[in-house]
């Protein structure tokens, strides 16, 4: 969970970086057309940025390099996410923290073999995945 909470931690900040981009003075007069709002806004992201540690900015930084270098489409699916993680219930957020941290607790052969498993199931039609969920259900239901 530390790892999707950073990478969350750092979309968050995306937009501060932009906020640093916009300081810089080639991008004065882009700044200067914003309304008010956004002006505040931005200049909070980026005071809230240089009072974090400098290895956290370092940190964030990298992030976004890496962001940058994604594809749109690749992008877009992270925006999505985070929208949607966003919109979960607290309790929603923990279930999910607390199965990212019993995840990351595997080994690294496990972690493996979940990777390929899930590139696998993504690969799959509809269907296929609907009779995977159902035979997970009956399972769940049986007694132990």
């Amino acid at each position: 969970m530390k790892k999707m909470n950073k990478f969350i931690f750092a979309l968050i900040f995306l937009f501060l970086i932009s906020a640093a981009d916009i300081y810089a003075d080639e991008n004065r007069t882009e700044y200067s057309k914003l309304p008010e709002s956004e002006k505040k806004e931005l200049k909070a992201r980026y005071l809230k940025f240089k009072s974090l540690s400098p290895e956290k900015q370092k940190e964030i930084l990298e992030n976004y390099q890496k962001f940058k270098r994604l594809s749109n489409e690749e992008r877009e699916k992270i925006r999505n996410a985070y929208m949607y993680y966003s919109k979960l219930s607290e309790d929603e957020k923990i279930k999910i923290k607390a199965q990212y941290k019993k995840y990351q607790n595997l080994p690294k052969e496990k972690r493996e073999k979940l990777k390929k498993l899930y590139n696998k199931y993504k690969k799959l039609s509809p269907e296929q995945k609907e009779a995977i969920r159902e035979k997970a259900r009956e399972k769940k239901q049986k007694p132990q």
